[in-house]
């Protein structure tokens, strides 16, 4: 079990993941989640001289993953910010404002996150919300790779620093599991719950299609209507005809 605290995925976002799968999977559980990279650096003396290495890391990407009966599914939204009319017109009034005298007249004096901290200093924490419309996304077969550990751990600073600004979630805690397929393996992490419920939802799929594949050989023809028309999708074996699903 986890201790941490489930979120509920927007609706609008969880109808904007499953117009964009195939008509018959179902989204079994969603979550907002991340991935970190690390980097090693060198580290220097004074004179230049490589002394030594350390571990960096940052934020790579924050998503929601959702999971059906057969695919992890991977959906990045962009998102905008929850500003009042005169909050929004200041924003307006900061984006447009430029240097007035040369070497860098015309040039936009502040950039998009100068533009950020001037109105978090003045108005305090913003919000922000995730636009139903996909700008990236990646679907992997569950048959396709072997899960592994599932944990809970304090989240590294440079994590804390990214998601300071404009997530009111706690941030005390984060869960993670890893997963592989043939020589690669990848991390993915949350702040919430819901991860563990995708997890145990990997889990028991993986082992019905183990159970199932050890008890049923090779299917050939659907015992439900007799066609031969077959498709394998993911761990299972799906009539064209009627879409019965027999493991495999």
């Amino acid at each position: 079990m986890t201790s941490l605290a489930r979120e509920d995925t927007p609706p609008e976002l969880l109808n904007t993941i499953q117009g964009s799968l195939h008509s018959d999977e179902v989204i079994r559980h969603c979550a907002l989640c991340f991935r970190v990279e690390t980097d090693t650096d060198f580290v220097y003396d004074h004179e230049g001289d490589i002394i030594g290495e350390q571990q960096v890391g940052h934020v790579a990407s924050v998503f929601h993953l959702a999971v059906t009966d057969t695919l992890l599914a991977f959906r990045s939204f962009p998102t905008d910010w929850v500003l009042t009319d005169q909050q929004r017109q200041e924003k307006h009034a900061l984006e447009s404002e430029v240097f007035k005298r040369w070497p860098l007249k015309g040039q936009k004096r502040y950039s998009e996150i100068e533009v950020r901290d001037l109105l978090v200093a003045k108005h305090g924490r913003l919000r922000f919300e995730y636009l139903p419309q996909v700008v990236w996304s990646q679907d992997i077969q569950i048959a396709d790779i072997t899960l592994n550990e599932f944990a809970e751990d304090t989240p590294a600073p440079f994590v804390l620093d990214y998601f300071g600004y404009f997530y009111t979630h706690q941030k005390d805690q984060i869960c993670y599991f890893q997963y592989s397929g043939t020589e690669w393996s990848q991390y993915v992490s949350s702040f919430f719950g819901n991860l563990h419920d995708i997890y145990l939802h990997i889990r028991d799929v993986k082992a019905n299609a183990r159970r199932e594949a050890a008890s049923v050989s090779k299917v050939t023809k659907c015992t439900s209507c007799g066609s031969t028309e077959l498709t394998v999708r993911g761990a299972y074996t799906v009539c064209d005809y009627c879409q019965s699903k027999f493991g495999r």
